[in-house]
């Protein structure tokens, strides 16, 4: 560790390490200290939060490809990046991790938030995470307002490649298993394939 973020961070707490590391980087640029530049650079990305990919890309941006590729799996895997581990997995193009991950998670948030690009890539699977999803909440929702939703998500996959005949087969299912939830099967009724 350099001379000057050990004065600037002896006692201080995260937050102000974050905002004095960034301006060592800012400082560091103006210089043209590239060797210090890229030390503080990692020490921005893998000992502060990160919210955004800023200082993730200027990180890519002085390094080797085989080095980046490096860093990369390690913010990926450790506990710092996990904020921006999605954006930087679609920043990278790595599609079919991005869709691993979250449909390993369970995630129906990240699935929406990411639907667009990964609906073009690989229809089959996102669908098929919608319909796992559906099948698994219609377990457990017990209100309209869940019902509702639920229905929102058997209308996105008519969507998609063989969707039509999936949400019927799902539909059916449901008319027999949940036969006994009269709100349920009201919203069931104005879904329309």
């Amino acid at each position: 560790m350099n001379r000057i973020r050990k004065k600037c961070f002896s006692g201080l707490r995260n937050i102000r390490q974050t905002e004095y590391s960034a301006k060592l980087i800012d400082l560091y640029s103006m210089r043209k200290q590239h060797k210090e530049y890229k030390e503080e650079l990692l020490f921005q990305v893998f000992s502060c939060r990160q919210d955004k990919l800023d200082y993730v890309n200027r990180l890519k941006s002085v390094c080797e490809q085989a080095e980046w590729e490096t860093y990369r799996e390690e913010i990926l895997k450790g506990r710092i990046g996990w904020q921006i581990k999605y954006p930087l997995l679609e920043a990278e193009g790595m599609y079919e991790r991005l869709l691993k991950e979250i449909v390993a998670e369970g995630s129906i948030v990240f699935l929406d938030q990411y639907e667009k690009v990964l609906k073009k890539k690989f229809p089959e699977q996102v669908r098929d995470a919608y319909t796992a999803y559906i099948k698994k909440q219609a377990d457990v929702v017990s209100d309209r307002k869940r019902y509702k939703d639920l229905m929102k998500y058997l209308k996105k996959i008519i969507t998609y490649p063989n969707g039509k005949e999936i949400a019927k087969k799902v539909a059916a299912e449901w008319r027999v298993c949940y036969y006994r939830r009269p709100a349920m099967m009201d919203e069931l009724r104005k879904v329309v394939f």
